[in-house]
């Protein structure tokens, strides 16, 4: 069954962890979606079926005709056969090349693609090649957004921020400013369940008394036993012969005891309880490890730079966090001279190093107007920024560069990524 279209122009953009009830399964494939906050992954799979079948998954957007936008996904295919990024307008045609953004067995591969409308609705996806074998396929991200016109927010760069920060949310609860009543609701599920707690164990019956343990229940009382039989009296002795003022006559023999009744048997003694489990411990918390990462920026082409620079970071579980203080390179050393492109020239510390090279796009201040620019963090330790998303742009002589704030003054970013996955700002 056809799902129905996604809002993305209202919502401001798709993303797969958040958006799953707008997945559509292709040619009989599986999606699973995974979204532990220590581990989210999506895990596409098809069994071999007839040929020239494409199995996998697509998502209908509505779309604007001649508007651009950007779609990001990253992965591994683990089994199997080539898979590819679709994006096709809803009458069919390709609106890029198939062959252009495939995903090969056992590489990691990052894709991010700006495409261009040509209907009202877009489908996305991912699927396979080849139907004739097991495919299996995993990926760490699946999400688009519209193209945004940095010049559209230079006046409200909070919603800027609400907006581009919805694009990533590794863990956590979105801000409630990017909710709308004519979006779908945004799925609360990032945060792993907690372990359940043991069960107490019944209390047992309260055992006997015994000997030098706790008292139990009292036994049953045994019968009474029946009274002894009375003992015959004994014979009074004969009373002497009365003379004159006679003696008084001996007293007579005491008749013997009566046998006494025997004893009732004692009651039974009750059963010992038994002492209920000890419910299971919940495992520890992780503890984060925090840093300082100290390293100048300067130019590549002249050498000048800024004065020493502290980063911040902040490891939880392979998870990095990485504080960059704002900047402005105008009153740097060589300021006059052309900055080209800045970076770190201290490498930074082996445990915040990633394993693959790692690219985002973050806003900048080039001489006081609103841009984006390109940030790459790289497998030797350095952290390079650029004037516009092309890596080779040169800054002019007179460009300073500046993160921006709320007040348009010099701002703070805040850079989020894996040692083996993707990065955002």
């Amino acid at each position: 069954m056809t799902k129905q279209c996604y809002p993305i122009h209202k919502c401001h953009f798709f993303n797969i962890f958040l958006h799953s009830d707008y997945v559509e399964n292709n040619k009989g494939a599986d999606v699973n979606i995974f979204n532990c906050s220590k581990d989210m992954y999506i895990i596409i799979e098809s069994s071999i079926i007839k040929p020239s079948v494409t199995p996998g998954f697509r998502v209908c957007l509505n779309t604007l005709p001649n508007y651009k936008y950007f779609l990001e996904t990253d992965g591994v295919l683990l089994d199997g056969s080539n898979a590819f990024v679709y994006i096709e307008s809803s009458t069919g045609i390709r609106i890029i090349d198939r062959c252009n953004h495939n995903f090969i067995l056992g590489d990691y591969t990052y894709y991010g693609i700006t495409f261009e409308a040509i209907s009202t609705k877009t489908y996305v996806g991912i699927l396979f090649f080849n139907s004739n074998a097991q495919n299996v396929l995993r990926l760490k991200q699946f999400r688009v957004a519209p193209y945004l016109d940095m010049a559209n927010f230079a006046d409200d760069i909070p919603l800027w921020k609400c907006i581009n920060g919805q694009l990533g949310f590794p863990t956590g609860q979105p801000p409630s400013c990017c909710n709308s009543v004519e979006c779908p609701p945004i799925q609360q599920n990032f945060i792993g369940p907690q372990g359940s707690q043991g069960a107490t164990g019944p209390i047992g019956p309260t055992g006997p008394t015994g000997p030098f343990g706790n008292p139990g229940p009292t036994g049953l009382l045994g019968p009474q036993g029946s009274p002894g039989v009375q003992g015959p009296q004994g014979f009074q002795g004969p009373q002497g012969a009365q003379g004159v003022n006679g003696l008084a006559g001996p007293v007579g023999a005491q008749g013997s005891r009566g046998i006494q009744g025997p004893i009732g048997q004692l009651g039974l003694q009750g059963v010992r309880g038994f002492q209920g489990s000890i419910g299971i411990t919940g495992a520890a918390g992780i503890t984060p490890v925090n840093g300082t990462w100290n390293s100048p920026w300067n130019r590549i082409l002249n050498g000048g730079g800024s004065s020493n620079t502290a980063f911040l970071y902040q490891i939880v579980n392979q998870t990095i966090t990485l504080f960059i203080p704002g900047i402005s390179l105008a009153s740097a050393t060589n300021s006059s001279q052309p900055p080209s492109i800045i970076q770190t020239t201290v490498t930074m510390p082996l445990v915040i190093v990633p394993n693959n090279n790692q690219t985002t796009t973050i806003i900048t201040f080039i001489s006081g107007i609103v841009g984006l620019s390109r940030l790459d963090i790289t497998t030797s330790g350095s952290l390079t920024i650029s004037k516009d998303l092309n890596p080779g742009t040169v800054l002019l002589a007179t460009d300073t560069i500046a993160f921006p704030s709320s007040d348009g003054q010099t701002g703070n970013v805040t850079i989020v990524y894996s040692l083996n996955g993707t990065i955002s700002a």
